[in-house]
């Protein structure tokens, strides 16, 4: 008798309970150390982190979908992951994704990095024209003029890691990345007394923003994934995070950057 009373009211509390009905958010991750990494199955780095922030803050449950770029907007494309992280708010995304209205953070410069004994310096666009091998990554963007300059000489390579081995190797003079990604690689490579940063950069101060699919089936909740972000930093959360999975462990100091 006393099961036949209880059973309902169990039933009940199973399904009303928040701790036992969360639904899943699925995270579309694709690598960019060191803000997104994942290394033996764990999924690390700031990203990460304000990823289960932002799950926690909004009562979800999480689940990381790992995806090479294309593959993880494609997810964001049809619905099949709910949110992503680390990736351009460009026009054509935007038919596709919804941004939240608060950033996560600007983009660093993109900024020039010198062997240490390099007699010559970098103080202006025009004294680039005095280098015979500017490194360059294959495909990605820095900025408009120099993009579109024919008439420097850039040699492009596949990983930015490679650029520091060919600057330090003197198969290049110096080399343009984006000023975040090079400092956790210089940390990273163990040279930060071997190379400098040129004085001349060019300053990006674009914003980046968390991305929730149009076709998710929690896109219905958008005011409360724009609420949790907008939460997480004012309360300061935000800060926290970039101090602890990305300045503290790669020894980089907030000044470091014109914008983060």
């Amino acid at each position: 008798m006393t099961v036949r009373v209880f059973t309902p009211f169990l039933i009940g509390l199973m399904c009303c309970n928040p701790a036992v009905a969360k639904e899943t958010l699925i995270i579309a991750f694709s690598k960019l150390p060191p803000w997104k990494v994942i290394q033996n199955n764990e999924f690390k780095g700031v990203y990460a982190e304000l990823a289960r922030e932002i799950s926690k803050e909004a009562g979800f449950n999480i689940e990381f979908k790992a995806c090479p770029l294309k593959r993880c907007l494609h997810m964001m494309k049809i619905g099949s992951a709910d949110l992503i992280i680390g990736v351009n708010h460009t026009e054509d995304r935007k038919k596709y994704i919804q941004f939240l209205s608060t950033p996560y953070r600007c983009s660093t410069s993109k900024v020039f990095y010198l062997r240490k004994n390099e007699h010559r310096s970098i103080e202006m666009y025009d004294d680039l024209y005095n280098f015979e091998h500017i490194g360059v990554k294959r495909g990605a963007k820095y900025n408009k003029e120099f993009d579109a300059d024919v008439y420097l000489p850039k040699s492009p390579v596949l990983e930015n890691n490679t650029n520091f081995y060919k600057l330090l190797k003197y198969r290049i003079n110096t080399l343009i990345i984006e000023e975040a990604q090079g400092e956790f690689l210089i940390h990273k490579l163990q040279i930060r007394d071997r190379v400098k940063k040129a004085v001349f950069y060019f300053q990006d101060e674009s914003y980046r923003y968390v991305g929730i699919s149009k076709k998710s089936r929690h896109f219905k909740d958008f005011k409360l994934f724009n609420s949790a972000m907008l939460n997480i930093s004012k309360s300061g959360k935000l800060n926290q995070l970039i101090r602890e999975h990305y300045l503290i462990p790669y020894e980089i100091t907030s000044g470091s950057f014109n914008c983060i």
